[in-house]
């Protein structure tokens, strides 16, 4: 396990654990406690719900954050009428205000960042058929980790889910084959030129990455209405079917989902730029990609489908 995986794990699963735990047993002073406490909570909620790695546990498993969180203040609530509605402010209260004031930000940002920045490129969802769940993605740093990069602001990490709401089979597996999306078909997004595309470059064994190739074997298309360079990148070994050159129409094959380059687990990563050089150089802005006019963020769930998509 990576030390990204184990970071992801205690912030979005145990953490939550622990304090859901320690809402419903924990004995509240008074009234003013329960509200301000349940109020921080119900901000962290809010936080972690939108910006938590659930792609790790499955579909299901942040809706398990929202029961625990109904079940605590349904566990704690019956003593409420019983308490005092005010108390001199000690400990407790003050780590409730201070719960409060740190995630009640934290929780409007993460709102904030599912709403698109500026103008996007109307583009088709690049996968058909099936669940795909967007690992990373959103308008700012908190939803998205590709944010602080002025070139790939608004790129998108993807993964594909089974019928049971998980995208591997296992939690970290080093077998590439047992990651859903892996050898997943990949189609153009737009119409447009071939401006680049690399292959060759072996798909690396999760955790490890690949350091001296970024993007790993990737397919750059210069988009023909915005001239913007789309990249897609960490495909697999062998699998790509255009050429630098090549016109490509929408829904074209372009090459197969892999863990080539910088990817800690096989998924598509997406992203568009304008004001670039014709090759790849990090020197463009990034500008949001828009699936039948939606703008995707972390935890979007999208229906990948032949015509478009549908983000549910």
């Amino acid at each position: 396990m990576s030390l990204e995986v184990l970071r992801s794990t205690v912030i979005t699963a145990a953490v939550p654990v622990i304090l859901l735990v320690a809402s419903a047993c924990q004995s509240y002073r008074s009234t003013f406690h329960w509200i301000l406490w349940f109020a921080g909570m119900a901000a962290y909620t809010v936080y972690t719900f939108l910006a938590g790695d659930w792609f790790l546990f499955g579909y299901y498993s942040r809706f398990v954050l929202l029961a625990g969180y109904v079940l605590a203040i349904a566990l704690t609530s019956v003593a409420v009428p019983g308490l005092p509605a005010m108390v001199p402010i000690g400990p407790r209260e003050a780590v409730g205000m201070l719960f409060f004031a740190l995630f009640a930000p934290l929780a409007i940002i993460a709102l904030r960042g599912r709403r698109l920045v500026g103008k996007g490129i109307e583009a088709v969802f690049p996968m058909r058929d099936g669940l795909y769940w967007v690992a990373e993605g959103g308008s700012n740093a908190v939803l998205n980790h590709h944010y602080p990069a002025r070139y790939a602001r608004f790129a998108l990490d993807i993964v594909k889910l089974d019928r049971s709401g998980f995208r591997a089979r296992g939690f970290c597996p080093k077998d590439l084959n047992r990651y859903v999306v892996f050898g997943e078909m990949v189609y153009s997004p737009v119409g447009g030129t071939v401006s680049k595309a690399v292959d060759g470059i072996p798909d690396m064994v999760p955790p490890h990455q690949d350091r001296e190739h970024p993007a790993g074997n990737h397919v750059i298309i210069k988009h023909c209405d915005s001239g913007s360079l789309i990249l897609i990148a960490h495909l697999q070994r062998g699998s790509l079917v255009v050429r630098e050159g090549d016109v490509v129409s929408v829904d074209q094959p372009v090459g197969r989902v892999g863990n080539s380059g910088i990817s800690t687990e096989p998924h598509l990563h997406i992203s568009c730029e304008v004001d670039a050089a014709e090759e790849y150089n990090l020197e463009g802005v990034g500008v949001p990609l828009l699936f039948g006019g939606k703008f995707l963020s972390r935890n979007a769930v999208v229906r990948g489908r032949h015509s478009g998509t549908a983000a549910i």
